[in-house]
Parts: C-alpha cells; structure tokens; sequence
C-alpha cells in the first residue's frame, strides 16, 4: 500500500510542478499550442503548461489561428472569462500547414481575433471541435498603436502635403 501512496504522492508533485504559465512575447510573434481532442486543454508542447502569460503596457491584439490540418476551434479564456470561439472552419481536411501566417490567411483554417486593454494576463483555451483528435495553433500578442501615434501621423502627412504643394506652386 506504501508503494501506491508514494505513487500517488509523486503524481500530484508532477501535476502540481507543472502548474506554473508559460510566459510569452507580445511582439506579434507566433507562440505555438498543441491539443489532444474536443474538450483538452490548448498546452505549450515543450513545458505542457496549460496558460500563457503575458503583461500589456497598451491595448493590444491577441491573435488564435489553427494550423495543420483544417478543421479545428477553439473557445479562448482571458484572465477567468471567456473571450470567445475561433471562426467555424470552412473545411475538414488533410492539407496541412505549419506556418501560423500562412494558415492565417487561409480561409480554410478557424482564427480568432479579441481587443485587450493594458494589464496582466493569463490565457487558456480547450478545443472545441477537432475532426482528427489533436493538432496544433498558434497565438499572437500584438500592440496597437495608441490613437496619439495616429494623430502624430496625420499631423505629419499633412505637413509633407503643405510642402508638396507649396513646392509645385513654386515651380
């Protein structure tokens, strides 16, 4: 019976061990998950980490995309409450692809896009549909430039305007 405690007890360790996010870059590179079937988890491969982590100092753009094989959705939790489902896949199929942009811009693969404000978070996510019992996404954090930095360049595009023009009525 000590050997079943002792067991158990190491089981509980690994679990407990791996509790812990993976922390990712907000850059707007693509950070990959992996998933085993409808209903799991969305986890990072190397550590099997369960959340990712991550901290804004602006709004910013998370990105989900399916990749592989076509077919997969996903339901995306920020923080405790749910942000929403990927898009419905237009296909199920076998033509994979492991680039994140190209699946991206590829109809044929579920994508999400949600708007998140300034702070902490902590994303999780289960797949939802997965015609071939596991695959792979990935997801992106990207800044979006603040409404000043669109005032900066209107400002500034008016002003090369003003010279152009001033420059033709010259000539």
């Amino acid at each position: 019976m000590k050997p079943v405690r002792t067991l158990l007890a190491a089981a509980i360790a690994a679990f407990a061990f791996n509790a812990h996010a993976v922390s990712i870059s907000t850059d707007g590179s693509w950070n990959t998950f992996d998933f085993d079937a409808v209903g799991s988890s969305l986890y990072d491969f190397d550590s099997l980490d369960t959340s990712f982590t991550f901290t804004l100092n602006q709004a910013s753009l998370l990105r989900v995309v399916d990749a592989g094989f076509s077919g997969d959705q996903f339901t995306i939790v920020a923080n405790g409450s749910n942000l929403g489902t990927t898009s419905a896949p237009t296909v199920q199929e076998i033509d994979s692809i492991f680039d994140a942009a190209t699946a991206w811009n590829d109809a044929r693969f579920s994508k999400g896009t949600w708007n998140l404000a300034a702070g902490s978070y902590t994303i999780t996510g289960t797949a939802t549909l997965s015609p071939f019992d596991s695959g792979i996404g990935y997801l992106s954090v990207t800044a979006v430039p603040e409404p000043e930095s669109y005032a900066m360049l209107l400002a500034g595009l008016g002003l090369m305007g003003a010279i152009a023009r001033r420059r033709n009525r010259n000539v």
